[in-house]
């Protein structure tokens, strides 16, 4: 799940990242046409009334404009008007007719920020009076925007906070899309795998009977019957790895409920040698309990812990040289360990290296060890879901033990 959450919110972090980007390469985009289009005088949608203010002189013959200044004008499809002091319009350029030729201070206070009439307009305070410049209409657009401090305040706080929660919103929006998509995603394989362990459990059922059947036939000579025990033995095994496959996945998945119980380590490992050895799978086991493991107690699923030490076992018989194990119980940093050793001759750092990291996909690494299986697969899952861990070590040259750490408390008192 977490690698999947991960995955999820990488691609929305990059998603948000590449809009963003694309946002500023518009807008740097529409500025510089913008930039273009004013430095080419096609962006501006006034006459500069500075530079007309600059034109208009008087002498003793009345007002004059510059002829540039009339240039500027005919370009723009302008107007242009002075009004003196009592509001009387005492000058004019192009004055359309209904443009009054009287103001009040009421009419000059109205137009000076919005329109005159429908002429959107810009003005020039001179010393002889308000120079106005009137563009055509539908040539500008402007407006008088009037917000309070309080207001302000309210939206410097407000719009950050807007734009976190939006934020956030949106990458919990991605986490419950991938949840439920991954929760589809596992419903699936479960089904699916249940479906082929159920397909593969009939016929195999039917071949351990035949083959138990076979075994046991007195009239059969040895060397038949040996080779139906052969077939028995691997169809057991065909079993338990089908039960470790369905157990790793529903660990895998937490679909597997964990009826956590006071666990005495000690008398279960004892009780795991005695029946490894009355089961015949070894020829010779010894158990090393120390003297402070006797008095722990575990925190955990019984029939989680046997299964994984039992895998640990088994593990270690099938691939080891020997017959023989060595299991034991020891103490460390207020955690329990259980090991599994050994002998395995010729045993390299890197195997040893390899065994303690994830499984190959497939096939087998460059020097020689074969994939992990599902056996180790399985107990690294119950270890997992106890909060331990599974380790390998080498304690001599030659022998190779497994490690089950396990959180553990002390009893308060002695074990009966």
């Amino acid at each position: 799940m977490i690698k999947h959450l991960l995955r999820g919110i990488g691609i929305f972090s990059g998603a948000l990242i590449l809009s963003l980007g694309l946002f500023m390469v518009a807008f740097l985009g529409l500025a510089g046409y913008a930039g273009y289009l004013t430095h080419q005088d096609m962006g501006a949608a006034a006459v500069p009334i500075r530079l007309l203010s600059q034109g208009l002189t008087t002498d003793a013959g009345g007002y004059t404009l510059a002829p540039e200044c009339q240039d500027l004008l005919s370009e723009y499809s302008a107007w242009a008007i002075l009004i003196n002091d009592e509001g009387e319009i005492i000058w004019s350029q192009n004055k359309p007719e209904d443009i009054p030729d009287h103001y009040t201070l009421s009419d000059v206070a109205s137009f000076t920020h919005w329109y005159l009439g429908d002429y959107p307009v810009t003005v020039w305070n001179r010393a002889d009076g308000l120079l106005v410049a009137g563009s055509p209409p539908g040539m500008q657009w402007k407006y008088n925007l009037t917000i309070s401090i309080a207001i302000m305040e309210l939206l410097k706080r407000g719009i950050p906070t807007f734009f976190f929660t939006l934020l956030i919103s949106v990458i919990l929006l991605v986490i419950l899309i991938l949840h439920y998509g991954q929760k589809k995603r596992d419903r699936a394989r479960s089904g699916w795998i249940d479906g082929i362990s159920h397909d593969i459990r009939t016929p195999l059922a039917i071949i351990m009977g035949k083959a138990e059947a076979l075994s046991t036939d007195s009239t059969l000579c040895g060397p038949v019957a040996q080779d139906a025990n052969a077939i028995l033995t691997a169809s057991q095994n065909v079993r338990d790895l089908i039960s470790d496959l369905n157990l790793t996945m529903r660990l895998d998945y937490a679909m597997e409920p964990l009826g956590l119980e006071s666990v005495a380590p000690a008398p279960l490992l004892r009780a795991l040698g005695a029946e490894v050895l009355n089961s015949g799978l070894a020829s010779s086991l010894e158990i090393n309990i120390a003297a402070e493991a006797e008095k722990l107690i575990l925190r955990a699923d019984p029939s989680l812990l046997r299964r994984a030490l039992l895998n640990l076992i088994q593990n270690a018989l099938r691939h080891g040289s020997e017959n023989t194990l060595t299991l034991g119980l020891t103490t460390r940093r207020r955690q329990v360990i259980f090991t599994v050793t050994n002998a395995w001759p010729g045993l390299t750092p890197s195997q040893l290296a390899q065994l303690g990291t994830a499984p190959p996909t497939r096939g087998k690494s460059p020097d020689g060890l074969a994939p992990h299986g599902t056996g180790l697969t399985l107990v690294r899952r119950i270890a997992a879901v106890h909060k331990g861990r599974l380790a390998f070590t080498s304690p001599e040259a030659g022998r190779l033990q497994a490690e089950l750490w396990m959180p553990s408390r002390r009893w308060y008192h002695p074990f009966p």
